[in-house]
């Protein structure tokens, strides 16, 4: 089977989702870029992460298993996304 990755699995919507939290959320400068530079990075290594195990979890269980566990997994993103944010900018949850 031919996997296709597109721009939405690179992370990068996952670091755009974290910007746009931090600058909608009353949040010290110094704050905000301290941790778009400490997480974006965290971001994308976990993501890949997820990927390459939406890809395992798809060789050897099959294209159901791999639609299942990418759906699940988005999950998971966006919780790394709300803990990143929920941290950077003090929320208590």
């Amino acid at each position: 089977n031919a996997f296709v990755i597109v721009i939405e699995c690179t992370g990068l919507f996952m670091v755009m989702l974290l910007a746009v939290l931090l600058y909608t959320t009353p949040v010290k400068d110094e704050r905000r870029r301290r941790a778009m530079l400490l997480y974006s990075p965290a971001l994308f290594g976990f993501n890949l992460l997820r990927v390459l195990f939406t890809l395992l979890v798809g060789i050897t269980s099959g294209p159901a298993m791999l639609e299942a566990t990418h759906f699940s997994l988005w999950f998971v993103d966006l919780g790394a996304v709300l803990f990143f944010w929920a941290r950077a900018a003090e929320i208590r949850i």
